[in-house]
């Protein structure tokens, strides 16, 4: 593709927006800023409008011609004030990147109220990445040997062939996001009651590209050799239509009767509307010799969506009784499914609804004028009261087959801790010793044969604890130092994510120079681990137990300076870095656990290790009066392997490995022509490079040049 550059007006990422003029607005009048602006772009080194560029994803463009890899386009920033004489105040802000990113906010204030509406719409490349991954795209992401040349493997032997029943390779979502807001401000109702009414919503329109797989006997295939190949259709992908609407509405009442405690009420009704066609297995599109299975279910859905509501009610007591202060609070919510499918209405399944509650207390006191208590209480209760058991579609009776995994019916928690915080006299240093613990209870609902406790990793109870300490301290020679270390164990974890035992620390550093140079420092580690879950086999003469092992390590460093090397000069320069390292225990079963035998083998231990990078250096300079300059230059890496061992070899290198950088570098210019004008010009280069998957490189740049006017 030819690489050109074109001259552009204007690029928020570039030259930033305008400031809030509120700030120097006079008494009254209108004043603000207008900034019409100008934007070229050109996308690079990378795939063609056709496909989907890595960088494209979050940052979709138009050109006036519409062309989606090289153009010009324009657009307009507003940020502008109107202030009264009756000391009412209208604001209005609006900013634009072109057709697919653009937003804006407007504010009415007339000291007694205020009113506020705002919007935000932005494109995104709904599945582009996915489509670049997808099994019909990246090497090793079908497999022809699974359906070997016997023909006889129906079970597994989908994975050879990926049919693709999207017929495109671009997908969009469009996402327009709104509000309008409402607030009586203190001093109306009284000096400390304010209530404010809220409404949020957004619709989500486009496409996207989504992927399934058939049962085993839902294709047959005329008796033509080889019958055995229907298993080759089964694994499919279609274009899936996206059509949501959500509305939320949200309103808040606070209140300090009589100066005696303040009380605040929050509730919140949400609704989700689906409103996109949902398509069910009579829609796969089977040709010759292959046909739907006439004894399965047609009207079984792909990727349903349902329609949902959810209602919430929180409310909050506080108050101060010397050197005491209390809190107290409670909510609740109930989620609740509004549409089923045909297959859940037909079997009965009718009722979709999750109910929680929870409440809290905490207190902090203060002692003396070195040693302060806190504490805090905090209970949870989970229930799931949707339909069960349902004959035929989630029934964990006997003879009920492959109809239920787990399932959650209540979950209850309970957590509470205290600490204690001392401040050394004349150490300027804050030390502080906490303990807090954890009980949860899931009753959990297994099948009566098949996936039952022997077989699972999920348990009833967690019991965990923790002991931790942090030191606060301040230097007189401008260093500040921040320690927070912990300790945790579990006497049962009912979930392999939940550590059985975690080491953590948390290091901070800081220096402020008397000529401003300021350099901070940071050091995290958190390491965990469990061991406590196991699998057993199952009705077998001599089972043998299998204890999973799961074990993490996450370090994260840094090391930033700001400092001014001249009057009318700032730099800065920062590297920050990231490593995770993870390990589990890979295990492997004879047959599927929902058999009437399963037993299981070890069969290697599969680690992760991936370290990312980022480092960042920019300055800007005032060059006299009216000119400034600015320049900036990130670089973002990431290398790595997600898999190793056995996983590591069946995967191959663009599942396996992690090895991209992307660089950014950003160079701008504001020149004050008057007191009134400003023109601003910038460029901005972002280059992606993956080593692992080279298709995914690509690079797009920018000039951009707007001019800034003020009322």
């Amino acid at each position: 593709m030819k690489t050109k550059i074109s001259l552009v007006l204007a690029f928020t990422c570039i030259l930033g927006h305008a400031a809030d003029p509120a700030t120097k607005a006079p008494d009254t009048g209108l004043t603000g800023e207008i900034t019409p602006k100008l934007i070229a772009f050109d996308y690079f080194d990378g795939v063609g409008a056709n496909r989907t560029s890595f960088l494209e994803r979050y940052d979709v463009r138009r050109g006036w011609s519409g062309d989606t890899r090289s153009g010009l386009l324009m657009d307009l920033d507003l940020n502008l004030v109107y202030q009264s004489v009756k000391k009412q105040s209208f604001v209005v802000n609006r900013w634009g990147e072109g057709q697919y990113r653009h937003g804006g906010r407007a504010v009415w204030n007339n000291e007694r109220a205020e009113f506020t509406a705002d919007y935000n719409f932005i494109r995104t490349t709904s599945s582009g990445l996915d489509y670049l991954f997808g099994p019909d795209q990246v090497p090793g992401g079908t497999d022809p040997s699974y359906f070997f040349p016997a023909s006889t493997n129906s079970a597994s032997g989908y994975a050879a062939q990926f049919n693709d029943d999207s017929h495109r390779t671009v997908f969009h979502s469009n996402r327009l996001t709104y509000g309008l807001g409402f607030k009586i401000l203190p001093g109306v109702l009284g000096a400390n009651t304010t209530v404010a009414v809220n409404y949020a919503g957004y619709l989500r329109y486009g496409h996207r590209r989504m992927t399934y797989a058939l049962g085993g006997s839902d294709v047959v295939k005329a008796p033509i050799a080889p019958t055995s190949s229907f298993v080759l259709e089964r694994w499919r992908g279609i274009n899936q239509p996206i059509d949501e609407n959500m509305n939320r509405l949200t309103w808040n009442v606070s209140a300090a009767p009589q100066q005696a405690f303040v009380v605040a009420y929050t509730g919140s009704w949400e609704g989700f509307d689906n409103r996109a066609r949902t398509f069910t297995h009579a829609d796969i599109p089977l040709v010759a010799p292959y046909s739907y299975n006439a004894t399965a279910d047609r009207t079984r859905p792909l990727g349903f969506i349902p329609d949902s509501t959810l209602l919430s009610h929180a409310v909050r007591v506080s108050k101060q009784i010397g050197r005491t202060n209390v809190a107290a609070g409670y909510a609740n919510s109930k989620l609740e499914q509004d549409t089923f499918t045909a297959p859940q209405i037909r079997l009965g399944y009718t009722t979709g609804q999750a109910a929680t509650e929870s409440a809290y207390f905490n207190f902090d006191t203060t002692v003396n004028s070195a040693v302060a208590l806190q504490g805090f209480v905090r209970t949870g209760h989970r229930e799931n009261n949707s339909s069960y058991p349902v004959t035929g579609l989630i029934d964990g009776g006997v003879g009920k087959s492959q109809t239920l995994g787990v399932r959650l019916n209540r979950l209850e928690s309970t957590t509470y801790g205290l600490a204690a915080a001392v401040r050394p006299k004349g150490l300027l240093s804050t030390i502080t010793l906490g303990w807090k613990s954890e009980q949860k209870n899931r009753d959990l609902t297994y099948h009566a044969t098949e996936i039952i406790p022997l077989v699972s990793l999920y348990r009833s109870d967690t019991d965990t604890h923790e002991v931790y300490a942090k030191l606060s301290a301040l230097n007189f020679r401008g260093v500040t130092l921040r320690l927070n270390s912990s300790y945790a164990w579990a006497e049962k974890t009912g979930l392999v994510t939940e550590p059985s035992r975690a080491v953590g620390l948390k290091a901070a550093a800081s220096y402020a120079a008397p000529n401003g140079l300021l350099l901070n420092a940071y050091y995290h580690v958190k390491d965990q681990e469990n061991d406590h879950n196991s699998l057993t086999d199952k009705a077998v003469a001599t089972p043998a137990t299998y204890t999973q092992d799961i074990s993490s390590t996450v370090q994260s460093g840094g090391l930033s300076l700001n400092m001014q090397p001249a009057k009318d000069a700032n730099a800065y320069v920062s590297l920050d870095w990231m490593r995770m390292d993870a390990s589990v225990l890979f295990f492997e079963s004879n047959r599927r656990r929902f058999e009437t035998t399963t037993t299981f083998a070890l069969r290697d231990l599969v680690g992760s290790l991936v370290d990312h990078y980022l480092f960042a250096v920019g300055a800007d300079y005032k060059a006299g009066k009216d000119l400034k300059f600015n320049v900036a230059y990130n670089l973002t890496s990431a290398d790595g392997n997600l898999a190793s061992g056995s996983v590591a070899a069946a995967l191959g290198p663009i599942d396996d490995t992690l090895d991209s950088v992307l660089h950014s570098v950003v160079i701008g210019t504001a020149w004050d022509l008057s007191k009134t004008q400003q023109l601003r010009v910038g460029y901005r280069l972002d280059k992606y490079e993956d080593s692992a998957y080279p298709q995914l490189s690509g690079g797009v740049h920018s000039i951009a040049v707007s001019m800034s006017i003020k009322l």
